[in-house]
């Protein structure tokens, strides 16, 4: 009987051409694929890797005998990649002493081409170099690909700071805020010290992000569903939120 991961992929060259996530994501969609799959249920590696070798053997195989060896590592490396995700996870007690190991909860979101890219995506957002207002909700928001969201609190939290930091009121929202707050005369929270033009600059820099990118998710279905874009903004809303406070920081000297 043709294993389900041959019928997947049914070519050796593809899936020895496959990355260990992206295999990964097709072991994980076979395992969901399994009729009496649910969610607690066991595998094991040496089950699996069973199937895979009564697959072979029984031939002829659409992978091929010749390739059958390389076949079988990259299978195993991809699932060594898995449990190191945390994708994979040891079963509970002494099953998972024994080797079994379950899907974890996020494993699901991966089991396509697109849920390995923008899990991959999420993974490479690094959340120790993030702001701290933004290192818990909105990444947990970008680790469940959730990235409209993401982007939408990222931006908000830098409005509702550049407020707080400013002292400016409720009614001032977005460019208008940046400009106030940024004043190339009086702006409490403009470096007077600099040359004109960066203060120019840093106020562009403000009305800009709050303009192009908060207001249109505010207002608008913007679907942000390039994972690689969300985070640069998510990562540029930090930056903002760091210079925000070190030029509050400045006030309170």
């Amino acid at each position: 009987m043709t294993h389900p991961l041959e019928q997947l992929i049914p070519a050796a060259d593809a899936l020895l051409a496959l990355g260990p996530e992206e295999l990964g994501g097709s072991i994980i969609r076979t395992i969901l694929d399994e009729p009496d799959w649910h969610l607690g249920a066991g595998v094991t590696i040496i089950g699996y890797l069973d199937g895979i070798r009564g697959s072979l053997n029984a031939g002829p195989a659409a992978w091929g005998g010749a390739r059958n060896g390389e076949v079988l590592f990259a299978i195993r490396e991809a699932w060594a990649w898995l449990e190191g995700q945390g994708l994979i996870i040891p079963s509970e007690g002494t099953n998972g002493q024994n080797g079994w190991r379950q899907l974890a909860r996020r494993a699901a979101d991966i089991a396509t081409p697109e849920g390995i890219a923008n899990f991959q995506a999420a993974r490479a957002l690094p959340r120790q170099l993030l702001h701290p207002d933004l290192a818990e909700q909105v990444w947990m928001d970008f680790l469940r690909g959730d990235f409209d969201n993401a982007v939408y609190r990222a931006m908000k939290r830098v409005e509702v700071r550049l407020r707080q930091a400013s002292g400016a009121g409720p009614d001032l929202l977005g460019v208008r805020l940046a400009g106030v707050a940024f004043h190339i005369e009086n702006g409490p929270l403009t470096d007077h010290d600099s040359e004109e033009g960066e203060k120019v600059a840093i106020r562009n820099l403000f009305s800009g992000a709050l303009g192009a990118i908060k207001n249109p998710q505010s207002h608008r279905d913007v679907n942000m569903d390039d994972p690689r874009e969300a985070a640069a903004v998510v990562m540029f809303a930090s930056y903002l939120l760091s210079l925000i406070d070190a030029r509050e920081g400045r006030l309170h000297r």
